[in-house]
């Protein structure tokens, strides 16, 4: 676009330049009235009538070199009608020889165009209309050299070139305005890829979920060590579907199979395959897989998959069912693709289509529930990793106020934990504090599981939890474990 709006404006410095040039030597423009006066005085020599712009370009001869063409012709007029008023009547011999003498005149007077006189196109005049028979007549009759002439090779490219100009340029910017809607509205756009200078997430970031891990690094070693398993004809995993409920860290987990590996991640959503133009949704499916051939080995992450997996024949969106026909190719087609792990997350595994769970597809299924006790605490010790904490005596310290609240928040998921603790730091920024304490810890749950604005549901449970925690508190410190369970599961 740049470079069409550089030679735009270049062509148009150089029309306008050329035309300023011309300009100069232009011929000028005279009314229609004063080129009549100057036609009947005999001042005009020569027109020629351009047929592409209907202007009429003329020459005039000086007015002694007028006036001396019309005295011969007024003087052979004036000695004809003398002659004519002495004799009366001419033998006929003598009329035919006359007729004969002046069709031989006007034979010798008939020459090629070339060798006339060349035109000094001085002036011109515009013409309403072309075939005006009068003005041909009057022009005639004066003795005034009278042609057509196309327009030159210079003048047809300059008026082609402005034509295009005039037309094209007001284009250019609704011509890329509507190929960006088009874009846009046709689902060009590319898979994420994550950032190379992002920090890479690993499994020592996710916590909770220590079954789930142990289930993948199986699929990071068949990434890291491809060569291994190949000796012992074993496969890897063709894909992986991480199920369970909101919250739980699936995403997070896809993240840190891609970095434990070392491999490319890219990511994508699977409601940006679902398109209302026809072949949309699958193209974008062969171009998604394109790309992570391209980049292989590689983990390709389609995050909310029962959009696209839904079972078939279900609904009335028969595009969305050729979306994931093309899917169930690409997973197990023709081709193949070695070296591309999917990884795909849902928390609605009773609606997807069975081919696309068969093995060879999505071979493995991974359930990563909400966590229990040891796991939320892990959780919250992930999230209290650089929070400065009132009173607390180092990581040992973190990692009590961690089990402390692990204790009151039965049923969070991870989402809900880191909920927690940014809901408590941001109590923290709003006194104006430095470190967080039980209290606003205490809030973050009231404020996760009743909202930000409970009312005196959310002041009766903060001060429930309170309560509990130092019932808790106390029991720990005389070490009556039986008390804690007890507390801990009222």
């Amino acid at each position: 676009m740049v470079a069409l709006g550089v030679l735009a404006a270049a062509l148009l410095v150089g029309v306008r330049y050329t035309a300023i040039v011309q300009a100069r030597t232009a011929p000028k423009e005279v009314l229609y009235s004063d080129f009549m006066t100057l036609v009947e005085s005999g001042r005009v020599r020569a027109a020629r009538l351009e047929a592409a712009s209907s202007k009429l370009y003329f020459e005039c001869q000086p007015v002694a070199a007028a006036a001396a063409a019309a005295a011969p012709a007024s003087s052979s007029a004036a000695q004809a009608s003398t002659r004519n008023s002495k004799q009366p009547q001419q033998p006929a011999a003598a009329a035919a020889a006359g007729t004969s003498t002046a069709a031989a005149a006007a034979a010798a007077a008939v020459l090629p165009a070339a060798s006339k006189r060349p035109l000094r196109k001085s002036f011109y005049v515009k013409l309403a209309d072309r075939h005006d028979p009068v003005l041909v007549g009057k022009i005639l009759t004066a003795g005034v050299e009278y042609g057509v002439v196309r327009a030159t090779f210079q003048q047809q490219l300059q008026q082609m070139l402005l034509t295009v100009l005039a037309l094209w340029i007001p284009l250019i910017p609704l011509l890329f305005l509507a190929q960006r809607l088009v874009d846009n509205r046709n689902g060009t756009r590319r898979a994420k890829s994550a950032n190379p200078n992002a920090p890479r997430v690993t499994f020592a970031d996710v916590a909770g979920v220590a079954s789930a891990k142990e289930e993948l690094r199986e699929v990071v070693a068949c990434l890291r060590n491809a060569e291994q398993y190949a000796k012992v004809q074993a496969k890897m995993p063709s894909g992986v579907l991480l199920c369970g409920p909101p919250g739980t860290g699936k995403t997070l987990l896809a993240k840190a199979v891609a970095g434990e590996a070392g491999v490319p991640f890219i990511a994508v959503s699977a409601s940006e395959f679902v398109e209302l133009f026809v072949g949309r949704g699958a193209a974008r499916v062969r171009e998604l897989f394109a790309e992570a051939r391209k980049a292989s080995p590689c983990v390709v992450f389609i995050d909310e998959l029962d959009a696209l997996g839904g079972k078939r024949g279900m609904g009335f969106n028969d595009e969305r069912d050729q979306t994931l026909n093309q899917l169930l190719t690409e997973l197990d087609g023709f081709t193949g693709r070695p070296g591309v792990l999917l990884l795909a997350a849902t928390n609605r595994v009773d609606v997807l289509d069975p081919a696309l769970l068969r093995p060879g597809r999505i071979s493995r299924r991974v359930t990563v529930p909400l966590p229990d006790e040891a796991g939320r605490a892990a959780i919250l010790g992930v999230h209290l990793r650089g929070v400065a904490l009132e009173g607390a005596g180092g990581e040992a310290g973190k990692a009590e106020t961690a089990r402390q609240l692990a204790a009151m928040t039965p049923g969070f998921s991870g989402a809900e934990l880191a909920n927690v603790v940014n809901e408590a730091l941001l109590l923290v920024a709003r006194r104006g504090g430095e470190a967080v304490g039980m209290p606003e810890l205490l809030a973050g749950i009231s404020r996760t599981r009743y909202g930000v604005n409970g009312g005196s549901a959310s002041s009766s449970t903060a001060a429930d939890l309170g309560r509990r925690l130092g019932k808790w508190l106390a029991g720990a410190g005389q070490g009556r474990s039986s008390k804690l369970v007890k507390v801990a599961t009222s």
